[in-house]
């Protein structure tokens, strides 16, 4: 297998990643989308807290769940 081809099959499969991470982020429009500046700040504030009140070795497996939730919120302000 030469270079490119090896280059392009990385490629692929990172894309193919991204692309389900998006679709998941994408899940959240519509609970997200009617939601004021106020209510997204105050669900950022939650998600927040959550994380802190957990041990760090907890931490990491929440921050994985919450950030499509996230990153919708980020997109959508």
């Amino acid at each position: 297998m030469g270079l490119f081809e090896t280059l392009f099959d990385t490629n692929k499969r990172e894309v193919k990643r991204v692309s389900r991470e998006a679709a998941q982020v994408n899940e959240f429009e519509p609970k997200i989308k009617p939601l004021s500046e106020d209510q997204m700040r105050e669900r950022v504030l939650a998600i927040r807290a959550e994380i802190e009140a957990v041990s760090p070795e907890s931490q990491k497996e929440l921050l994985r769940r919450h950030l499509p939730e996230v990153f919708a919120i980020t997109r959508e302000t």
